[in-house]
């Protein structure tokens, strides 16, 4: 297909505008500017009225530290979807791959949300070092289980594997502790069933909890970024292998032959270009404008890029 942009640059290279501004908008003000949330932040955790303030300080900079990396990983993916629009115009027919732009432009937005979520400007100090601290236990629960369904290697290298999560773990659960906060450490059951590691829920006058705080489902995190709540379902169809979505537009192009068979056109399934642009714009945008915000820098040009690649977007034309 051939999407007519109407601008000097191509649909893949305005994407590709959007991320380098993004990067650059990245490279914050060290501990943010004078009056900024982050340096509130910074004052409001070191009044902790219970201690550990020091540490709740230290998790705002492990955050400060790990979103630019997160952001260049938004990034990579939005380039991805940049390289399927730009084989598409390669290409004499135009064609885009359609399920493999909007598996990619998934995975964006995933990584955008975890970071959206955890510097979403409606929630305080305290809830974002909590959110950082679930983020964190779930990714170590994550690894524990990617590494259990290894066959390979030996039992030694089995050893060093769960010694150097066991030890990321304590290191975590010190850091908790800290913080004034309550860990439920990690177990294993009489059938060697793992319990992971995981933050207790906050009780009464700051006591702990006995349910831990678990890490919310990624579905419940994209609204961060894209708030339309078909969004999420339409773009996870295809990287699913969802049945309706192999079979979506599938039709004959031409009359059986002596045996019987036709010849079919499969589309594949996935968004329209317009959104694939916009959304491609959308993950990149949202975690920069709220990382630079947090430190008080200033991102109108960037908002205002992406808004310029939307309207053009919008009065695009396929041909």
């Amino acid at each position: 297909m051939d999407f007519v942009f109407g601008t000097t640059q191509t649909p893949h290279e305005s994407i590709r505008s959007v991320c380098d501004m993004a990067l650059a908008a990245a490279r914050v003000t060290p501990t943010g500017r004078p009056g900024s949330p982050r340096r509130h932040e910074i004052s409001q955790v070191r009044s902790t009225p219970r201690g550990g303030g020091t540490a709740r300080k230290e998790i705002l900079d492990l955050i400060a530290d790990e979103a630019p990396i997160i952001i260049a990983n938004t990034t990579m993916l939005a380039q991805g979807v940049a390289d399927c629009l730009e084989m598409a115009a390669l290409r004499p027919e135009h064609s885009l791959n359609v399920p493999a732009a909007s598996t990619i432009l998934r995975s964006e937005i995933e990584v955008a949300a975890q970071l959206a979520w955890m510097l979403d400007d409606q929630v305080d100090a305290h809830e974002r070092c909590r959110r950082y601290l679930r983020w964190r236990f779930h990714d170590l629960s994550q690894q524990r289980k990617t590494f259990d369904t290894f066959q390979g290697g030996s039992s030694i290298d089995a050893d060093r594997r769960n010694g150097d999560l066991d030890k990321r773990e304590e290191d975590l659960g010190y850091l908790v502790r800290r913080a004034g906060w309550h860990l439920r450490p990690s177990s294993i059951d009489s059938k060697g069933r793992r319990e992971p590691a995981a933050l207790l829920k906050v009780g009464s006058e700051g006591s702990p909890h006995p349910r831990p705080d678990g890490m919310i489902k990624i579905s419940a995190m994209v609204p961060h970024v894209v708030s339309s709540p078909s969004f999420y379902p339409l773009i996870s169809a295809a990287a699913h292998g969802a049945r309706w979505a192999q079979f979506h537009g599938v039709e004959a192009k031409s009359e059986p032959d002596a045996h019987g068979m036709v010849q079919a056109h499969v589309p594949g399934f996935g968004l329209p270009v317009s959104l694939l642009i916009m959304n491609a714009c959308l993950g990149v945008l949202h975690p920069a404008r709220l990382f630079a915000g947090w430190h008080g820098d200033d991102t109108s040009r960037l908002h205002d890029l992406v808004r310029r690649i939307f309207d053009k977007a919008k009065n695009a034309e396929v041909q």
